[in-house]
């Protein structure tokens, strides 16, 4: 599953589905309105702007406090990580298109960029720092924590075990992809979703 969603060029999210046979795309809760002119040579078209969609989904808040009865696959285990693994994700919402790299996140109401720096949640976290988790030195600078590497783990981890599974074995295997990727980061031994550096910390 790593390596699907980490290797792939580009993820389509069904975001709103609330099951498998509902598909990417919904009707829009937003109607699209006919503007008329004498003038025009051509019809245009135009709609309220949705604000809502894209700040729930990159909230600047912790996961608590979102509101994701629109975005029924957001609470799903499995696509928890398959979100943090993809590079890129185009995300189909109930009323507009998201798209995500690990460096911008566009949206149909601002379609120029918003930028990573004005914070986030766990996942918007982890992808800010995708590209130090290869060099734990370069990590360590960018964070005035003594642990900020598991102080990054311990806020996935609790953003995930919010979740949802079918199978609740399936948990800690949901969870191993983005393991192997702190892997390198010379945190000691894993075991069972905890690294043996700040055990203690971790179990409370």
């Amino acid at each position: 599953m790593k390596n699907v969603y980490e290797n792939a060029l580009f993820t389509l999210s069904a975001t709103s589905a609330p099951d498998v046979a509902t598909g990417c795309f919904l009707a829009r809760n937003n109607p699209v309105h006919e503007l008329h002119s004498a003038k025009a040579q051509h019809t245009c078209y135009a709609r309220r702007p949705c604000f809502d969609t894209h700040s729930k989904l990159f909230s600047y808040s912790v996961d608590t406090e979102i509101e994701m009865d629109n975005y029924p696959a957001m609470t799903r285990g499995w696509i928890y990580q398959e979100r943090l693994l993809s590079q890129r994700i185009l995300y189909c919402a109930y009323d507009e298109l998201i798209g995500e790299c690990r460096n911008t996140i566009t949206c149909e109401c601002n379609p120029t960029s918003l930028h990573r720096h004005h914070g986030g949640n766990a996942i918007v976290s982890y992808k800010r720092q995708m590209g130090h988790l290869s060099d734990p030195t370069q990590f360590n600078k960018n964070n005035s924590s003594c642990f900020p590497i598991i102080d990054l783990w311990l806020s996935l981890v609790q953003s995930y075990s919010r979740r949802v599974f079918t199978k609740y074995t399936d948990r800690l295997i949901a969870l191993s992809g983005i393991a192997q990727k702190f892997q390198p980061l010379n945190i000691g031994y894993y075991y069972a979703g905890i690294w043996s550096t700040e055990i203690h910390h971790q179990l409370a």
